[in-house]
């Protein structure tokens, strides 16, 4: 059995050893909670050019004055709203919000390549 003096003697030599078996538990415990709570971002797939084109043709073709995006949304402005093929975009599970003659379309994970598919159209 130890004494105290002998006690204490062991952890007055091994305290170096002490404090960085701490600080190593301490990081591997931070680097795993960051590992654990860090979101997964889904792998986009490549949007099918097809798909977009049944967009742009249900929004009845030169139906389009302007284009702008808002996050997730696409807003456009549109010379005749009555054009707009209502159930094309409803097959395509393409929520679409008619306010006048602007239409949002919500196509969350691709709103970027329909607003270039559709900016690009325009400026044929």
């Amino acid at each position: 059995m130890l004494n105290t003096a002998q006690t204490q003697s062991f952890f007055s030599k091994n305290l170096w050893l002490f404090i960085t078996i701490a600080i190593v538990i301490v990081i591997a415990v931070i680097i795993l909670i960051i590992l654990l709570n860090k979101k997964k971002t889904p792998k986009k797939v490549p949007v099918n050019t097809e798909i977009l084109n049944n967009i742009y043709i249900a929004l009845g073709n030169n139906n389009i004055e302007s284009v702008d995006r808002e996050q997730d949304r696409i807003r456009l402005v549109l010379k005749d709203p009555k054009l707009v093929d209502a159930k094309t975009l409803s097959d395509l599970k393409i929520p679409a919000f008619l306010k006048g003659k602007e239409v949002k379309l919500l196509y969350r994970n691709y709103s970027d390549e329909l607003y270039l598919f559709i900016k690009e159209r325009l400026e044929e």
